[in-house]
């Protein structure tokens, strides 16, 4: 072996731990999560770049192949969580009409029973359910009662 090949070696290795760093600072620093954002893909990319060995570049069409995989991913994710958001608030309509019973928020032994006039997205994505004139989440709901009756709201306890 050539002392050439040994310092392309030791190049080439070098320029992977420095990538490896930049990614894991990236990453730490982008949040604390374990994903990996474009913005972090980005910056690993240019590390490889900056860092690459002239004699033996990088395969460009291996770059675009790994963003275009991130970019579905994120896709993904992004269309994941509209679902889930719509899920919601199709689960609330369907109760608009409906007498039902929840959970009181205020008091663990009462519950609350009255017909759903609204459903509502808060400003997480949760969805919600209107009694009366107040908003209650979906995940309190206890019992579906029926159709909606002449029933006004009543604390009972449970």
């Amino acid at each position: 072996m050539s002392v050439s090949n040994i310092i392309s070696g030791l190049n080439s290795n070098t320029a992977l731990v420095n990538a490896a760093n930049a990614a894991s600072e990236a990453s730490t620093s982008s949040s604390s999560n374990t994903t990996m954002t474009q913005t972090d893909f980005l910056q690993l990319l240019m590390t490889q770049m900056q860092n690459q060995d002239p004699t033996d570049p990088t395969d460009p069409t291996q770059m675009m192949q790994e963003e275009s995989a991130l970019t579905q991913v994120s896709s993904l994710q992004q269309l994941n969580q509209s679902y889930s958001t719509n899920s919601g608030i199709m689960e609330a309509s369907s109760l608009i009409g409906k007498n039902i019973t929840i959970a009181d928020p205020n008091d663990d032994t009462k519950t609350i029973t009255g017909d759903v006039s609204q459903a509502t997205l808060d400003s997480t994505g949760s969805s919600n359910i209107v009694i009366n004139g107040t908003a209650y989440p979906v995940s309190d709901l206890k019992t579906i009662n029926g159709d909606a009756s002449t029933t006004n709201t009543t604390n009972t306890s449970s």
